[in-house]
Formats: C-alpha cells, sequence, structure tokens
C-alpha cells in the first residue's frame, strides 16, 4: 500500500488550523496525519483509522490552500468516501458480466 511504504509519521499538531476546521465537521474520533515525499497530491485512506497523506511540499503551503485541502479531505472522512467507494468496487466484481456496469 503506498501510505505504508512512503510515510514518515508527523504530529497533528503540525497543523494548527486542525482544530478550527475540525469543529465545521464535528468530529471527535482520532485523524492521523502523515507525510509522502512520493505522493503529488493530499489523499485520504482508511476506512476505521483515518489517515490523511499530505505530500511533502505542503509543508510551505499558505494558511489558506493548507484550510481548503483539510476542508476537502475531512469532507471525505465524513461522508466514508473510502467506503462507498470498495462497496463499488465490490458490486462491479460480482456483476462483472453485467452489460450495464461496463
Amino acid at each position: 500500500m503506498f501510505s505504508q511504504r512512503f510515510v514518515r509519521r508527523s504530529a497533528a499538531e503540525t497543523f494548527p488550523l486542525f482544530d478550527e476546521v475540525r469543529q465545521t465537521f464535528r468530529i471527535s474520533y482520532p485523524i492521523r496525519f502523515e507525510w509522502a515525499e512520493d505522493a503529488p497530491v493530499p489523499f485520504t485512506c482508511c476506512f476505521w483509522k483515518p489517515v490523511i497523506i499530505f505530500p511533502s511540499e505542503a509543508k510551505n503551503w499558505s494558511n489558506e490552500k493548507l484550510r481548503a485541502v483539510l476542508l476537502h479531505e475531512l469532507a471525505h472522512i465524513v461522508r466514508r468516501d473510502i467506503l462507498w467507494q470498495n462497496l463499488a468496487r465490490i458490486a462491479g466484481a460480482l456483476y462483472w458480466f453485467h452489460p450495464l456496469l461496463t
């Protein structure tokens, strides 16, 4: 898995904006942040214990850009997009022969 091979752990306090953004979605469960040298864009992974992976260049981003990215990635977590995407993949695998799913 990409996040397991190329990620260095980072403390959540790296993002002082996180508490402010977290209040927007009323998230009470822990979310990890990690840096990836080879990640071209930020992304979210893991359903049970969500992780937001940031490219190493994100350390130089402005607060406005970080806030926008955090809001975007937290929206994926709140909507449980990873779960729905995996369910769609399972349905596609089960019904691979159906002509309307191509």
